[in-house]
């Protein structure tokens, strides 16, 4: 429950409603990429990264050794993925394997698997690989973006991002140097918060006030995220209601889905505090993670870095940010 004592700035009021956005693809707005495009050498542990204005990191990788695709770096998608037209591109058939339901934020909806022989990156090899094939977004030929790596070939990888050089480097044999990260903001993540279905994610805690909500570190996120099972019992559930009423008034028309920008003055992710966050309420009804609203939840997106290196150690569960040049 949100505590009187905390300040928060009520930014705007929008309503969503239509289609689907897929969870793994969770809250991505995607525009034009760079004009200049580095293509990296796919044997070498240190790729090239590009980012959109929602500020997402693409790769490139092979598949089947075609390619390069352009790929997302998604700690929020349990598997990896490629569009439709990825797949005709391919030429995969889908298999004979049951469809899996993708979650989204407004529906849920089965889609079909393919299985690649190959799939290559930063000198690491997956073969005989079962990928999900998602529905072609409208605007997915304008951004050239191919598909998704998942945490399906993420898990137990160190990977480390260095703005600078715009190089991202993943590592599977070996730990990260501490030296390198010991005066770090670290995050401790955890496998599962709510002790029900492990789905290959990581979790970490949001303090609020007083409340500690579980919340997912989601790089295909661009922008935080809290689910309106927070706010229960205070004057921003009324507001919801209010909502709910123009909604019918209006013709109730498409999907109820309010979303609320709201301005924290002090939050902490972690071991990461955040002054002036921007966090959208919002309704994460649809997502298995927490039980389908049933538990308040937290998803942080690339926001959380603000452009700041940082470095995942899935091996040990541990996530590193650099501290701002203010905070050094």
């Amino acid at each position: 429950m949100v505590k009187n004592h905390i300040c928060v700035k009520i930014l705007t009021i929008k309503f969503l409603a239509g289609g689907a956005v897929f969870l793994l693809l969770c809250f991505g707005i995607f525009e034009n990429a760079l004009a200049k495009r580095k293509i990296s050498d796919l044997s070498k542990s240190t790729l090239y990264f590009e980012r959109y204005d929602g500020g997402q990191y693409i790769v490139d990788a092979s598949i089947n050794g075609q390619g390069p695709f352009r790929m997302m770096i998604d700690t929020g998608a349990t598997r990896t993925s490629v569009f439709e037209k990825t797949r005709q591109r391919l030429g995969l058939e889908t298999n004979i394997l049951p469809e899996r339901n993708v979650s989204g934020m407004n529906k849920a909806e089965l889609r079909p698997l393919a299985m690649i022989k190959t799939l290559n990156f930063a000198g690491i090899k997956y073969e005989n690989h079962n990928i999900i094939i998602l529905k072609d977004w409208a605007d997915v030929g304008e951004v050239h973006f191919d598909g998704i790596l998942g945490m399906d070939v993420l898990d137990g990888l160190i990977i480390q991002f260095k703005h600078a050089k715009s190089t991202v480097k993943f590592r599977k044999y070996w730990g990260i140097n501490l030296q390198d990260v010991r005066k770090w903001d670290r995050i401790k993540l955890v496998e599962n918060p709510y002790l029900e279905e492990n789905f290959g994610l990581y979790y970490t805690f949001t303090r609020i006030g007083d409340s500690f909500i579980p919340t997912l570190v989601d790089t295909g996120a661009s922008f935080t995220a809290l689910s309106w099972s927070f706010v229960r019992g205070t004057k921003l559930e009324k507001e919801k209601k209010r909502l709910r009423k123009e909604w019918e008034v209006r013709g109730a028309v498409g999907v109820f889905n309010p979303q609320m920008r709201l301005r924290f003055d002090r939050i902490r992710i972690g071991d990461t505090a955040l002054n002036k966050h921007e966090v959208v309420l919002m309704d994460l009804t649809n997502i298995p993670m927490n039980a389908y609203g049933k538990y308040p939840m937290v998803i942080t997106g690339v926001d959380l870095f603000a452009g700041r290196d940082f470095a995942f150690d899935f091996r040990s569960y541990n996530l590193y940010i650099r501290p701002s040049e203010k905070h050094k």
